[in-house]
């Protein structure tokens, strides 16, 4: 079967773009798939790597004053894309070791040999599951449909249809795993991961990066090692460094009070699913 690389962006994560596929030329010099670049006005390209822009937001006619959602911008990137299966990444997935191109194919195969793997998560960095599945040495694990992180923004490999079919055009990315997670209790898919409760991560991490090189708009400080052993020059002090901080009450609750609208909006789409 053909899958496709779709990297998850907005344009504000520009910066992101060169160091994103330095190192994905670095660490998976054999890919040869179509990448989609979900951009919302802008182009680019990077070397011979076979880049679409999707530029979203320019095509669908959206002024610059205005922002579409998240959800709303990888629903008009999965209308772009041809192929039938997907590797779902982001921008700041800063790859730090090389991708094996034949046991990465294989998990691509098992698309093919089970009607049933709509999902196959591929990092260590989202929900871990039971032994389900076995092809020679391939394991896939199911993930259980109560794990909050069901649904998950990490790299994982999906069926086009299946993850479009999550998406609400309202949802932030937040809502969408939070949400979405809820909403899979209800519909007839199957998740699994190539992680087992109790594993060696290193062993089944398909796809090894930095989580994340950025969070809430800063650099993770990772990131800073890794640039420099690969001759990537940025300037650090354009989004400053991540520092964890307590949240203040006052803060806590404004988030509430905003998130609340799409929180209902979340609530009553798990309560339709629940009982139709």
């Amino acid at each position: 079967m053909k899958f496709a690389l779709i990297v998850n962006t907005c344009d504000k994560f520009e910066d992101c773009w060169d160091p994103f596929f330095k190192l994905f030329s670095i660490y998976w010099p054999n890919f040869e798939g179509t990448i989609y670049l979900n951009t919302e006005y802008k182009n680019y390209s990077y070397g011979d790597l076979n880049i679409i822009a999707v530029q979203g937001s320019l095509n669908n006619k959206i002024p610059k004053n205005r922002s579409a959602t998240w959800s709303q911008c990888l629903k008009w990137a999965l209308e772009v894309v041809k192929e039938d299966i997907v590797l779902y990444m982001q921008e700041d997935y800063f790859l730090n070791r090389k991708i094996q191109n034949s046991v990465f194919n294989n998990y691509i195969k098992l698309f093919s040999i089970s009607k049933k793997i709509d999902c196959i998560h591929l990092t260590n960095k989202s929900a871990l599951g039971k032994e389900i599945f076995q092809l020679n040495s391939l394991k896939l694990y199911s993930i259980s449909i109560h794990d909050k992180d069901r649904i998950s923004c990490q790299a994982a490999l999906w069926k086009k249809e299946v993850l479009n079919s999550y998406l609400k055009s309202y949802e932030s990315g937040w809502d969408f795993e939070w949400w979405g997670s809820k909403r899979s209790v209800y519909l007839n898919h199957h998740f699994y991961t190539t992680n087992k409760i109790g594993n060696s991560f290193d062993e089944r991490n398909i796809i090894s990066y930095e989580m994340t090189g950025v969070i809430g708009g800063k650099w993770y400080p990772g990131v800073v090692k890794l640039f420099k052993d690969h001759n990537i020059e940025i300037d650090f002090s354009k989004r400053g460094f991540f520092e964890r901080q307590k949240i203040i009450f006052k803060d806590r609750l404004f988030r509430k009070l905003n998130n609340l609208p799409s929180n209902i909006r979340g609530y009553f789409s798990v309560l339709k699913l629940k009982y139709l």
